[in-house]
């Protein structure tokens, strides 16, 4: 039914979700995306960790143009943003 990545990807889902109180919407939306990234990819080097940064912080900064300049709602606050 489900493989083992794909549990372990729900598991990381469900701490990005609790995270969300603790550390903020937009944070915790970048390490969800951060780790992600990494951990499909399979590999720690250098590059896949620049490429993993970039595609986080591209991603993160459309979230928040998207939900706050464009839309006006209101996200999780927590202890970053």
């Amino acid at each position: 039914l489900l493989e083992k990545k794909e549990l372990i990807m729900f598991a990381v889902l469900g701490v990005a979700c609790f995270l969300m109180k603790i550390l903020g919407f937009y944070t915790s939306i970048f390490l969800l995306l951060f780790f992600s990234y990494l951990y499909v990819e399979g590999t720690w080097s250098e590059p896949a960790v620049m490429s993993s940064l970039l595609y986080s912080a591209v991603c993160t900064i459309l979230l928040y143009l998207g939900f706050n300049v464009l839309l006006g709602m209101i996200t999780p606050t927590g202890l970053f943003l």
